[in-house]
């Protein structure tokens, strides 16, 4: 994933965040208000709480298959067949483009947000 991301050219655009506890809560928030979308690829999830904020914020959300995030997140989250290293990156590149492509359109984001 990381090698197909470093190809692609919008690699200069994306921001990941591996590790959220690294960073300040304030800066978490900042990064999942300015993403176009937001992938929660993480298998076990400690917390839903990025990807709550980034549903409040109307993001767009593409997430791996965790039950935990399944059951708060609802129909508009865009989930995958795997998690972690297990993600397909076709599968991912799929998902995401069909998440930017949500983010501007007003249908989808005001769905999101209710």
């Amino acid at each position: 994933l990381r090698a197909a991301l470093a190809r692609s050219p919008v690699a200069a655009s994306v921001e990941r965040i591996e590790d959220p506890e690294a960073f300040g809560d304030l800066e978490v928030a900042r990064a999942v208000e300015r993403a176009g979308a937001l992938a929660c690829l993480d298998s076990d999830p400690l917390t839903a709480v990025t990807p709550l904020e980034a549903l409040a914020l109307g993001t767009p959300l593409v997430c791996a298959p965790a039950p935990a995030l399944r059951e708060v997140l609802g129909e508009e989250t865009r989930f995958l067949r795997a998690a972690g290293d297990a993600v397909e990156p076709a599968e991912l590149a799929d998902a995401l483009a069909d998440a930017l492509l949500a983010a501007d359109d007003p249908r989808e984001r005001a769905l999101r947000l209710a």
